[in-house]
């Protein structure tokens, strides 16, 4: 009998030790308006009721669109790093769960997440693991992970997990620090940038872009198909798009016609940029590039000038 109340004790301690912790983490996640551990997630939601055109994709998105030379109402939400299951998943979030009207969604895509093998990046739906108690998608992605997944989530606190250090930094850094009025962050310009370009650009020589797989992967069409349908029930016009790299190969010619038919055959608007430096000579100057992937800040006004024309021609 003694055994059993111990253990008894011992469980309500751990709940109660449970419930504290996710609830001290609950209140600093839901005031921290900076960074990328649900920081620019808040912002916008806390300061935008409508958007234009939301921004959504990894750090070739993040960088390289400038949303309020796009138009005032613009947000860019992009995560660096993330892979298309984590703006599926949080994309899901903004249209089912949030009180937010969005008229024009820019999804960025990459290459390697079309053609090469089955992403091997569903785990980054993880970073989303806020949501699990309230979002169905983002829920049955992480239940897909493992067998035992759910198990994890009898403990409320294990949502923070990997978290507590960046969300308590960024809830400090959100009373420092003025918000992102647009979300977006520039790669400011260095003296070192034209090192970076031509370093980056001989590496990526040696990860010939050739070696990806033709076809498109089964998990590529499932994420862009529940985003196309749910953009379809709530009258928001999807576009995708592709950002340009510094001089590029051209071996990526039938890979580029076997995804503009594809998006074609979906009735969804893509714009081709992988190419853009070998059309946009204000582009082929290493100066306006970060590295091989990424614009720094000139750049960016650029290549964000023309896209804001392609939008305007739709």
């Amino acid at each position: 009998m003694k055994s059993f109340r111990y253990i008894f004790f011992v469980f309500v301690l751990i709940v109660l030790f449970d419930q504290m912790i996710s609830q001290s983490m609950n209140y600093l996640y839901e005031k921290t308006y900076v960074g990328q551990s649900g920081g620019k997630i808040n912002h916008l939601l806390k300061d935008f009721k409508y958007i234009s055109v939301l921004s959504i994709g990894n750090s070739r998105c993040a960088h390289h669109i400038i949303p309020n030379k796009i138009n005032e109402n613009a947000y860019n939400l992009s995560h660096n790093g993330m892979s298309l299951v984590f703006h599926t998943g949080l994309i899901d979030q903004l249209i089912m769960n949030e009180n937010i009207k969005i008229d024009t969604l820019l999804l960025h895509i990459e290459m390697h997440e079309v053609f090469g093998e089955q992403f091997g990046l569903n785990k980054d739906v993880q970073h989303l693991k806020y949501y699990y108690d309230q979002n169905n998608w983002i829920n049955s992605r992480i239940k897909e992970l493992s067998r035992f997944e759910n198990l994890k989530y009898l403990f409320a606190s294990y949502k923070w997990n990997g978290k507590v250090l960046n969300i308590i930094n960024n809830r400090i850094k959100s009373n420092n620090q003025a918000l992102l009025n647009d979300g977006y962050v520039p790669k400011l310009t260095t003296s070192r940038d034209s090192i970076n370009v031509l370093w980056t650009y001989n590496k990526g020589l040696e990860n010939d872009t050739s070696i990806l797989k033709s076809g498109i992967n089964t998990d590529f069409i499932r994420y862009v198909e529940h985003i196309k349908e749910l953009c379809d029930r709530n009258s928001i016009k999807l576009i995708c798009f592709t950002s340009p790299v510094y001089n590029p190969l051209n071996n990526t010619v039938n890979r580029d016609v076997e995804l503009e038919d594809y998006f074609k055959s979906k009735d969804i608007s893509y714009f081709n940029y992988f190419h853009l430096y070998d059309s946009a000579k204000e582009l082929r100057s290493v100066w306006v590039w970060n590295d091989n992937y990424h614009l720094n800040e000139d750049g960016a006004a650029i290549f964000t000038e023309i896209i804001r024309n392609d939008l305007n021609d739709l």
